[in-house]
C-alpha cells in the first residue's frame, strides 16, 4: 500500500477504478453469474461492487483487501445494504483461500499496483479449472514520456505501466487460456462525474478524517495535476480470461470445471449471444494494437 491507497481509504471511495461504476454493471451484465456462483473481489476496496454482484446477481461473494480500514468500512456497506458478503483482511499476493475456491475473480484497478505475474498466478490457483478471470485495469495507450512515467511512479507506486496487449499477454504467460480484450479506450476523465450523477453510491462510507487533512488534500491534487499534464498518454483495458482445464505446467487435464453448472460460464465468460467488442474510443480492433504500438514512436 502507498499513500494513493491510505487516501482512497480515508475518502471511502467506492469504484475509484478506470471506467466508473458504469463499467462495472456493464461487464457485470455479460457475465453468467447466478446464486451458485462464487465470486472472489480482490482489491474490493470499501465493496461496492462486490455488495452489487451479491445483491443483484444472488451470488456469493468474497471481497479481499489488504488495507484494514477499507475492510471495515466495507463490512459496513454490506450491513447497510443487506447483503451476506464476507469480507476478509489480506493480501492478494498470499490470499487466504484454499486452491480452486472461486468460480470468477475480479479485479479492477488492482493488478497495476503489485507483482503482476505474482497476482495474475495466485488468480490461477484460486480459480476452479475453467473459471475465469475479470480484469479492468490502466495501461499505456503508447510508450510513456519520461515525466509522465515518473509522476505515475511517484503518485501510484506503479513502474513500467503495460499497454493493452502487454496486459493480454501477462494472462497468456500466466497460464490462462481464451485471453480476450473486451475493451480497451482513452481515460475519460468525466466518467466518474457523469456515474456519480447518474447513479451515486447510496452507502458511500463515511470521510474518515478531517477535510483538512493535509494527505488527503495533497494526494487529491497531486492526482489532478498528474491527469490534467498526462491523461493523453493513458487508458485502460477490460480482459477477460479462462483457466484451463490443462495445468499451466502441463500433464492430465484437471477435474471437470463446475463453472458451466454453478452458473459462471465457460468460453471466457461471455455471454453466448455476445462476442468480445472490437476497441472502442481508440479506434482499431484488438488485433491491431501490437502493431500500431509497434509503429508509434513517439507519444502524442
Amino acid at each position: 500500500m502507498n499513500r494513493y491507497h491510505d487516501v482512497l481509504a480515508k475518502i471511502g471511495a467506492g469504484s475509484a477504478h478506470p471506467g466508473g461504476f458504469s463499467l462495472t454493471q456493464k461487464w457485470a451484465a455479460r457475465l453468467r453469474l447466478g446464486p451458485r456462483s462464487r465470486v472472489l473481489d480482490v482489491g474490493c476496496g470499501t465493496g461496492r461492487t462486490a455488495c452489487y454482484l451479491a445483491a443483484r446477481f444472488g451470488c456469493r461473494v468474497t471481497g479481499l483487501d489488504l488495507h484494514p480500514l477499507m475492510i471495515r468500512k466495507a463490512r459496513r456497506r454490506a450491513r447497510l445494504e443487506g447483503v451476506p458478503v464476507e469480507f476478509v483482511e489480506g493480501d492478494l499476493l498470499a490470499p487466504p483461500f484454499q486452491d480452486e475456491t472461486f468460480d470468477w475473480v475480479v479485479a479492477e484497478s488492482v493488478t497495476v499496483f503489485v507483482p503482476r505475474q505474482a497476482a495474475i498466478e495466485q488468480y490461477r490457483r484460486l480459480l476452479v479449472p475453467g473459471g475465469g478471470v475479470l480484469d479492468v485495469e490502466m495501461a499505456a495507450r503508447h510508450p510513456l514520456p519520461s515525466d509522465a512515467a515518473r509522476a505515475i511512479e511517484a503518485l501510484y507506486g506503479v513502474t513500467e505501466l503495460p499497454s493493452y496487449r502487454e496486459w493480454e499477454e501477462l494472462y497468456r504467460n500466466g497460464g490462462f487460456s481464451e485471453v480476450k480484450i473486451l475493451d480497451a479506450r482513452r481515460l475519460d476523465l468525466n466518467q466518474a462525474l457523469r456515474d456519480e450523477w447518474n447513479d451515486p453510491d447510496r452507502w458511500a462510507p463515511r470521510f474518515t478524517g478531517t477535510p483538512d487533512d493535509p494527505e488527503v488534500r495533497e494526494v487529491l491534487e497531486a492526482n489532478t495535476r498528474l491527469m490534467d499534464r498526462h491523461a493523453k498518454h493513458l487508458g485502460y483495458v477490460a480482459l477477460t480470461a479462462r483457466r484451463s482445464s490443462i495445468p499451466a505446467s502441463g500433464g492430465m487435464p484437471g477435474r471437470e470445471s463446475p463453472v458451466g453448472r454453478s452458473g459462471a460460464p465457460r468460453g471466457n465468460g461471455l455471454q453466448s449471444e455476445e462476442k468480445p467488442q472490437p476497441v472502442k474510443g481508440e479506434g482499431q480492433p484488438p488485433e491491431t494494437i501490437a502493431a500500431t504500438e509497434k509503429a508509434q514512436k513517439s507519444p502524442g
